[in-house]
């Protein structure tokens, strides 16, 4: 395309009186609908918009409209000094655009007169031909094929549940159905959009990643919307790195950012140049705050002890009382406070003499201060949390453009240090070059370019950025525990039961009747067990109580913008998914906890944790704003304002708190350095996190690190699953074990939630229900529950399902989750060539529903005829007919088939979270880092120790090894979660990335393996490089290389050799004698290793090759030294051709690819 041309959209905004396709109800009622002409020009003169406003605006649904609705044809603009267009050269075969009734229509020329005044075309729109057509009034040059089309919009959300509910909700704005205009797509569940006029597609952030991956200009769209973008999760931040460079390379494809609060001063950072639009934010309608240590909370016996404990938790984390009543970290050195809010004082009204700063104050101090907008009325903290909002931290200055320089030497060094703790020959080859080196200073002194010509040795690219481009603030973690949560639970229980009396006296012919109660709360426990409260409070009548989670089902997530039935308040339990990404307008109270879980990951222990931590500023004005929509609202606010002042405005983005190995192993498939690319995201991760992560995927031959990193086999299948690489090279294994559905379903359960629900009054019984699964393992006692809900669903029916998961203390949802996570899984293995698609049949839980056959009359016991009395603890022993039932459904013997594989395929799926137990007795357990944890005391292994049960004891060994999911810091005591009981074997085996073979094996460091012979050793160290080596071959056999097929017959026959010696099983003798007479295949000269037409049938070949991404077939025919331009329709056939009949342009070329596959 000609770098000179501007493609500019001319956008129209449809008068409320022309063709608006909108419910009446809906036109010009949204604050969004007050920039719908600003929004149009902003989109004709700027490849980028930033749209900010409140919740509720009508941001997310309204804005895709008014670009669908307005569009109107491309105009191509050239600037003065470009030069003159070619004139139009008539050709047969070209594209022209014809003149037909005042209409311009795109054909093909099919002849061209000889004096070449008149050509004979055909439309393209129809096929009619027409002759002797006028080159000089009726013809002129075609518009590129970007200016014809009509607009395809794509918006994306960070969850599956606003990208449904917001495509139902804007088809039904404009009298549709989902699959016309409007459409959804999300993994598992996609409705694309079908219409000529133009579309409108919702999908998750993770949806458009995958289609960058195959389409990396997205040609397929030229509107891209990024909604949600304040809350700064990985894919969103990664996604935007993508997306300034895709803009940056096509000039007619337009991206609006949408975020939800004013801090847009990130993104215009970001992206100069951008265009900014506020839609008014704000509440329609006053909403009054009311915090804990307000008055209305004082007659509440919960509130003196949180109070307390709020107090406790800020002294103990380092605040110190400052003036004006607010609670600061300590700083050494500091001005008193009086000196520090005069000088910060001094700074904002500074900046108030700007007007666009005054703008920006005036609605900071509006949303969040109160509306004073006086700064001398204000603490130090809330001046200096403006100057943050304003990215204006450091003083106000300005900051000049930065220069590209050498990193600072302390960088360097830290990214050596860490490259040195997860690599035995650097660190060995960092010793060296400290000891040739002259001087004992420490590598933060030296020069930077001392430590850039290690690094250039080492074959790695520095990492140049000092930090984030704004200063990151760490979320607060919460003080709360399994003891006192049920008094902060209490707590949210009294405020809704003394709100709803109130709410209920609106008079009868209100419009907006009653009104909702929107509580939020951290996750799924607290609202499943909030729920049971008030479902059996003595208020229950009065309520409607809905749980807004992915855990419930899509009815009942709708039903939240339903009006409550006469005479009950809705009330709706929900976590931050309610802060910006669905509007429910009835809201006239909320009620906000304070908290939400977060991910951390402590890269040097590798260690992740899913946190419950305070809320952030930003968090509580956006909650604050679902109320106020239809009338006055309130905030109860479970928290006092000091603790309010006392966290950060907003959080830090979740690419600085993550494990970042998947993010680098997408980033190396779509051709790029994960150091220089994350480098360039908004607010960089930390060298400690893209290092780490570069060490995992090198320990597992999924890369090999240099420059560039480079995709090996087993790294392009597992960037094909979604799934962090540890854990999908955990699901190859047990694909090339034989058990990829049980593997699928260890899976699914190892996420860290469990199945098994603990009711506050019944912790002790769930606890025992639980370890009746298995008394030794929490994911196996998990996984033997999902297999028998599983065939109770499949036989039984549904009813039964639930009912036996209600008894059994089971949430039968997750279970149902679990289900789906594990048919997804099978289908993605499937996908990436490593499984045929009868592995898969039968798994989907959503063909189960009316699969259920009758059993003695129905899917359970009749109860029409006796008004339920088979329920209730009547004469006869009528309730314990149902116990015995449901004790009928449970197995016997509940060991599922190749247990004791799949604990070993568990340690493959975690294998740095390994702990030992030195003593049985003993209640800490020793982690990689040598830090001490105990178990969980949620777990089913608890209680395991000698002292209480000698008969318990005397089954576990001295040492002991564990395998466990994640670390959790809780009340200064590290506590391992989900933990495993394993063998030495499954350790030896299975543990580890980081394997030392001399003197003795030795993993991660820490790890001894010693056997009770030489041979016990030998076989260790070989069967730990034979399934390295399997899992090679699986990948390379994945693109049909018959050495790498029969290879992997081998390995899949030593690995049921393995597997039957783990279960203590004699091994077949047929895999045996196989093993014995295997010999690698020997091909003549010039054979090809990969399948040809006589073994596989053209269309088979290319069936398998449309699997791949555009970039992999890219990578394939580049190795063939083929051509590598063209649609994916073409690279397909390109390389079906080259494979099967040899190179376009050289015979060589295959076999240097061959060549290439063997050594790898």
């Amino acid at each position: 395309m000609d770098s000179n041309v501007i493609a500019r959209r001319c956008f129209e905004v449809t008068k409320p009186e022309d063709e608006d396709w909108r419910r009446e109800e809906i036109k010009g009622q949204l604050p969004a609908e007050q920039i719908r002409g600003e929004l149009g020009k902003a989109l004709e003169y700027n490849k980028v918009v930033v749209v900010s406003g409140g919740t509720g605006s009508g941001k997310s649904t309204q804005l895709p409209q008014f670009i669908l609705d307005d569009w109107r044809e491309w105009k191509i603009e050239r600037p003065e000094d470009a030069p003159e267009e070619e004139p139009l050269n008539l050709e047969v075969g070209i594209t022209v655009e014809v003149e037909y009734e005042e209409v311009w229509y795109a054909c093909e020329v099919l002849e061209v007169a000889e004096d070449r005044s008149t050509i004979f075309a055909k439309y393209f729109d129809g096929g009619d031909e027409e002759p002797d057509i006028d080159v000089k009034t009726r013809v002129r040059k075609a518009r590129p094929a970007w200016a014809r089309t009509v607009p395809r919009i794509v918006v994306t959300q960070p969850r599956r549940i606003a990208a449904i509910s917001l495509a139902q909700r804007v088809a039904w704005e404009r009298f549709a159905e989902v699959g016309g205009e409007i459409g959804h797509s999300i993994r598992g569940d996609t409705i694309m959009p079908n219409s000529d006029t133009g579309t409108v597609e919702f999908c998750t952030v993770g949806t458009l990643l995958r289609r960058v991956v195959n389409d990396p200009l997205l040609g397929r769209y030229n509107v891209v919307i990024l909604d949600e973008v304040h809350e700064r999760d990985l894919m969103t931040d990664f996604l935007l790195i993508l997306m300034r460079e895709v803009v940056a390379k096509r000039p007619d494809l337009r991206l609006v950012l949408m975020s939800a609060t004013l801090d847009v001063q990130t993104f215009v950072n970001y992206l100069p140049g951008c265009h900014v639009l506020e839609v008014p934010s704000g509440t329609r309608y006053p909403v009054e705050e009311i915090h804990l240590d307000d008055p209305f909370f004082a007659d509440f016996q919960e509130t003196e002890s949180l109070l307390m404990s709020e107090a406790s938790a800020r002294e103990a984390t380092g605040f110190e009382q400052r003036g004006g009543g607010l609670h600061e970290f300590g700083v050494g050195d500091a001005a008193t406070a009086s000196e520090e809010k005069e000088e910060l004082v001094q700074e904002v009204s500074a900046l108030l003499e700007d007007d666009e700063m005054q703008r920006a104050w005036g609605a900071y101090s509006d949303s969040v201060l109160g509306g004073d907008r006086d700064p001398a009325q204000h603490t130090p903290h809330a001046l200096r949390s403006f100057l943050s909002h304003v990215g204006n931290e450091q003083g106000g200055q300005d900051e000049e453009e930065e220069v590209e320089q050498e990193p600072p030497s302390a960088v360097l060094a830290e990214q050596i240090q860490q490259l040195s703790s997860f690599s035995d020959e650097i660190r060995q080859a960092w010793t060296e070059y400290r000891s040739e080196r002259e001087g004992n200073e420490s590598p933060q002194e030296w020069e930077s370019s001392e430590l850039l010509a290690f690094l250039a040795k080492q074959g790695i690219r520095p990492w140049k950025v000092e930090r984030a481009s704004w200063e990151v603030t760490s979320s607060s973690l919460w003080w709360g525990s399994e003891n006192n949560d049920i008094t902060f639970l209490k707590l949210v229980e009294a405020t809704i039961l003394k709100v709803v009396p109130e709410m209920l006296e609106v008079p009868a012919d209100d419009e907006f009747g009653v009104g909702a109660v929107l509580c939020f709360l951290p996750g799924w426990a607290e609202i499943k067990l909030l729920a049971d409260r008030l479902e059996g409070s003595s208020d229950a009548d009065n309520l409607w109580v809905l749980r807004l989670h992915s855990m419930v089902t899509r009815d009942e997530q709708q039903q939240i913008f339903e009006p409550a039935p006469e005479g009950k308040v809705k009330v709706i339990l929900g976590t931050n998914i309610a802060e910006s990404s669905v509007t429910i307008n009835d809201v006239r109270v909320v009620v906000d906890a304070g908290l939400h879980r977060e991910v951390s990951y402590d890269p040097k222990r590798r260690m992740s944790s899913l946190e419950t931590v305070w809320i952030c500023q930003s968090n509580a004005v956006q909650r604050k704003g679902r109320a106020g929509r239809v009338r006055a609202g309130r905030v109860f606010r479970l928290y006092s304002r000091e603790q309010f002042e006392s966290v950060p405005w907003r959080p830090a983005p979740e690419m600085q708190r993550c494990n970042l190995s998947q993010t680098c192993l997408q980033t190396i498939a779509l051709g790029r350095d994960p150091r220089e690319f994350l480098a360039n995201a908004p607010d960089p991760p930390a060298v400690a996190l893209v290092e780490a992560a570069m060490a995992e995927l090198t320990a597992i031959d999924a890369i090999r690190d240099g420059v560039p990193p480079q995709m090996l086999p087993v790294g392009q299948v597992l960037c094909r699953m979604p799934l962090e690489p540890l854990l999908g090279r955990a699901m190859i294994l047990g694909s090339l074990f034989g058990i990829p559905q049980m593997t699928a379903a260890l899976l699914a359960v190892s996420s860290g939630r469990s199945p098994f629900l603990m009711p506050p009054d019944k912790r002790n019984q769930a606890k025992e229900a639980r370890k009746e699964y298995c008394p030794w393992s929490d994911t196996v006692a998990s996984l033997r529950a999902l297999m028998e809900f599983e065939r109770i669903y499949q036989e039984r029916g549904e009813y039964a399902a639930k009912s036996w998961s209600e008894y059994f203390f089971i949430n039968f949802q997750r279970m149902m989750g679990f289900s789906r996570i594990k048919f997804q899984l099978l289908l993605d293995v499937q996908r990436s060539g490593l499984l045929g698609a009868a592995d898969s049949e039968g798994m989907d839980p959503e063909e189960w529903v009316g699969e259920a056959e009758d059993w003695e009359g129905g899917g359970f016991p009749d109860t029409s005829e006796s008004d339920g009395a088979i329920f209730e603890a009547q004469e006869g022993g009528v309730g314990m007919e149902k116990r015995e039932w449901l004790e009928e459904l449970r197995t016997s013997d509940r060991e599922v088939e190749d247990e004791r594989l799949l604990i070993g395929i568990l340690c493959a799926a975690y294998p740095t979270n390994i702990a030992v137990r030195e003593q049985s007795s003993h209640k800490k357990h020793k982690t990689p880092s040598g830090a001490m944890a105990i178990i969980d005391p949620r777990s089913v292994n608890s209680n395991i120790r000698s002292s209480q049960d000698e008969q318990e004891s005397a089954t576990l060994p001295s040492p002991s090894w564990w395998v466990y999911s994640t670390l959790r810091m809780h009340n200064s005591q590290l506590n391992m979660q989900d933990t495993t009981l394993v063998s030495g074997w499954h350790v030896a085996l299975f543990g580890g990335l980081r394997a030392r073979e001399e003197p003795s094996l030795e993993l991660d460091g820490w790890i001894g393996v010693q056997g009770n012979s030489d041979e016990a050793n030998s076989l260790v160290v070989h069967l730990r490089e034979e399934i390295r080596q399997a899992l090679i071959w699986v990948a390379i056999a994945t693109s049909w290389d018959r050495v790498a097929q029969a290879a992997t017959s081998r390995s899949k026959a030593l690995f049921r050799v393995l597997a039957k010696s783990l279960v203590l099983q004699k091994p077949a003798e047929e895999d045996l004698q196989y093993l014995r007479d295997w010999q690698l295949p020997e091909l003549e000269e010039g054979a090809a290793t990969l399948q040809a037409a006589e073994e596989e049938e053209r269309e088979e070949v290319e069936e398998r090759l449309w699997k791949k991404t555009v970039v992999e077939l890219k990578v394939l025919l580049r190795e063939m030294n083929a051509k590598v331009s063209g649609r994916k329709a073409e690279l397909v056939e390109r390389c079906a051709d080259c494979l099967m009949y040899g190179s376009e342009d050289s015979g060589e070329a295959v076999e240097e690819f061959k060549e290439e596959l063997s050594f790898a």
